[in-house]
């Protein structure tokens, strides 16, 4: 069950197209052709341009109250270009608020505590997908507005322990009790 995993705030999407070999998408993913005065041709790539939006809306309602995993790929279709495009899961970022609500609500597990980088998570009404241009499709798809996941941060019951050899570690609260009472 899904319930069991905690909403994701962001998504970060890169996307790519899918080339299927297909004649109308070959043809508006190639290169085209030119004729100048000389009767020399000159390629020149097409560039297709995608908003971001359009991207997120169509991810969001596809994949709302589901499990997304990190480098999973989610197939989608563009309305505006009439291309099929192949959307990686290139990071997941959980809701820290509502985590810590639900730790302070109950007694604190291993699984809680462990404060791992999230890979994966269930799209929520309010989970937001960050879409950028794959590496290897910035040649032929542009994506507008565009942004990148932003960089995450610990959870606000964390503390900051200090060893003698300053070195430090983040520790939950809720773990430090024991130790101080």
């Amino acid at each position: 069950s899904n319930k069991s995993y905690e909403e994701l705030s962001f998504v970060g999407i890169e996307v790519r197209g899918k080339w299927d070999g297909s004649s109308s998408t070959t043809r508006a993913c190639s290169s085209k052709s030119y004729d100048d005065d000389d009767d020399n041709s000159i390629s020149e790539p097409v560039m297709l341009s995608i908003d971001s939006a359009e991207i997120a809306r169509s991810l969001h309602s596809h994949t709302f109250n589901s499990v997304l995993t990190v480098n999973e790929m989610v197939v989608v279709s563009s309305t505006s270009t009439q291309l099929t495009l192949v959307c990686r899961v290139s990071g997941v970022i959980v809701d820290h608020a509502a985590a810590a609500e639900r730790v302070q609500q109950t007694e604190i597990s291993a699984s809680n505590a462990a404060m791992e980088d999230p890979f994966r998570g269930k799209v929520g009404i309010n989970t937001q997908f960050c879409v950028s241009v794959s590496d290897g499709a910035n040649s032929v798809i542009c994506i507008e507005n565009g942004r990148c996941l932003p960089e995450g941060k610990l959870p606000d019951d964390v503390i900051h322990v200090t060893t003698s050899d300053m070195e430090w570690f983040p520790v939950r609260r809720p773990l430090l009790a024991p130790c101080i009472n």
